[in-house]
């Protein structure tokens, strides 16, 4: 029997009904030979294995090989049976980013991508990561930012459809991450069920976040977004918001919110 593996949804190939024919099969199908007559009666040579070490012989009667690479299965006796083996290797994954990323103001940012393979797609993931090169280095950026690792998120695989050639939209929000409207690249990638994987070109975006045109509120995240990029920035940030809160009842609505940032001053 020839058993393609499980990824591949293929029927299993009965050797005795194909005799003599070309088979073309997914590599790391299996080979299972269950032979009939005296030992030594019955051989077996094969060149689809590949292997070189925990060899069998090949009088055995029970023999059990994972096909590595196209080539030839012949069974020799009182007559000669032989097999001419294609084996089709498992392609990587692909996967692209699909039109332009788009935001709804308010945070939220999508991106649509399309993904493929030949037996389907298991997991995907997204790695957003900072071009430092291209940052407005002024203000509170003006220092080395703190080490981060790349953002990872989860890429939706479809439900309904098949895994194999879909196309979803990742949906974020990343709004209080320190890298928000900072320049970065988008990797999308896709992993199938050999562990192969298929990466994207890279995406270079401003990354979406939320907008805030309260002259307060642009402040304190701007001043937010400056503590998050390095601690060395604690005394300026610190100053700062005492210069913009230095006049409370003109510049807050409620002046709860003045007694909130005067505490957040004093932990700083």
């Amino acid at each position: 029997w020839v058993q393609p593996p499980p990824y591949a949804k293929q029927p299993t190939i009965y050797l005795a009904d194909v005799m003599g024919e070309t088979l073309t099969v997914p590599q790391d199908s299996t080979i299972r030979l269950s032979l009939y007559g005296e030992i030594g009666s019955v051989t077996v040579d094969e060149t689809v294995s590949a292997r070189t070490q925990d060899l069998t012989s090949v009088a055995d009667l029970d023999q059990e090989f994972v096909i590595a690479q196209s080539g030839r299965l012949v069974i020799k006796g009182q007559e000669e049976a032989a097999w001419t083996i294609v084996a089709t290797p498992d392609q990587p994954p692909f996967v692209e980013a699909v039109g332009d990323i788009e935001t709804d103001g308010q945070g939220q940012f999508s991106q649509e991508f399309a993904a493929f393979d030949d037996y389907g797609i298991v997991q995907g993931r997204a790695w957003i990561t900072l071009n430092l090169a291209e940052v407005d280095r002024r203000y509170g950026l003006q220092r080395a930012p703190l080490k981060r690792a790349p953002i990872e998120l989860g890429l939706p695989l479809t439900i309904s459809g098949s895994r194999a050639d879909f196309t979803e939209t990742l949906v974020e929000d990343l709004s209080k991450h320190v890298w928000a409207h900072q320049p970065v690249s988008i990797v999308f990638e896709v992993e199938d069920i050999r562990g192969q994987i298929g990466q994207s070109a890279s995406l270079d975006v401003m990354l979406p976040a939320r907008n805030f045109f309260d002259p307060m509120a642009k402040a304190l995240i701007e001043q937010r977004r400056d503590v998050l990029w390095t601690p060395q920035n604690l005394p300026r940030v610190a100053q700062v918001l005492r210069t913009v809160s230095l006049s409370p009842d003109e510049v807050f609505r409620d002046l709860d919110d003045a007694k909130t940032l005067m505490d957040i001053i004093a932990d700083l």
